[in-house]
């Protein structure tokens, strides 16, 4: 059994700043292996094997470690991006007939990709967004004030306060059609492609996920996954270790991060 996915692998990653210096985030390290290898190897233990790399400007790095996919059960294929297009965009440039999942290259998580591509294989949906959801804590406090202009006055005072929404967690599955609603060369994020879908009347769902996920585009998540590493890919799990790694491009200091150390640097 084999599925069609295209991973996004070509963003630049500014917000792990100074992490991402060496190598583009895709590659980042959780455990002994990269982002990209953990994923490769869940993706081919749930039976999809066709996969699309979207890269940028590293591509060469990319391709130079994980090769033509064999190592980790997966048979790569490369699409290269020499202008930006979005998370979006991009999609239209590919040869795709047949339904797809699309993923961020920068998420690490326990999603049962088979559930999710079953559910939308069920539904009537166009996409259908894999969701978790996220409690977001305002780093300020929060003034409530009365509505009139001339006696200005606080009603309330909330230090920090938090609130919870339904977020993407960047894995999708989509029907072909989707992109006939990109216009060829034109820049794209999937936020603006999902409300193009639901102006044009077409159906979205949500599938909603509890287990671990963590969008390692966000510093406090990348050193959480550090510390989640056996639950994420345990021993048993398909693939070999972090070549970049082991060929000495990331320092065990930058592998063996901690809160403390993560603090010192802020």
């Amino acid at each position: 059994m084999s599925d069609r996915v295209v991973l996004l692998a070509g963003g630049q990653g500014s917000r792990l700043h100074p992490y991402r210096t060496i190598v583009p985030k895709p590659l980042l390290p959780v455990g002994d292996r990269s982002v990209l290898e953990l994923t490769l190897c869940q993706l081919a233990d749930h039976g999809f094997t066709d996969v699309t790399l979207a890269v940028g400007g590293l591509a060469g790095l990319i391709r130079a470690l994980l090769g033509d996919g064999s190592g980790h059960g997966v048979r790569l294929r490369y699409a290269q991006e020499h202008e930006p297009h979005g998370t979006a965009g991009v999609l239209k440039a590919l040869d795709i007939d047949e339904p797809f999942l699309l993923m961020n290259g920068n998420v690490v998580t326990t999603l049962d990709y088979r559930a999710l591509w079953d559910a939308h294989q069920a539904s009537d949906n166009a996409v259908t967004i894999a969701t978790h959801r996220r409690e977001v804590v305002a780093d300020y406090g929060v003034l409530r004030l009365n509505t009139d202009p001339n006696a200005r006055s606080v009603l309330g005072y909330v230090e920090k306060p938090a609130s919870s929404y339904d977020v993407s967690m960047g894995v999708y599955a989509m029907q072909p059609e989707v992109r006939d609603y990109i216009t060829s060369d034109e820049v794209l994020g999937l936020p603006e492609l999902v409300n193009r879908l639901l102006a044009a009347g077409l159906q979205v769902g949500a599938f909603p996920f509890e287990g671990l996920w963590f969008d390692m585009r966000r510093r406090e998540d990348f050193e959480l996954a550090q510390t989640r590493f056996d639950e994420i890919a345990p021993p048993s799990r398909r693939g070999r270790s972090l070549s970049v790694i082991n060929g000495g491009l990331i320092s065990p200091e930058l592998v063996a991060l901690s809160p403390v150390a993560a603090s010192n640097g802020r």
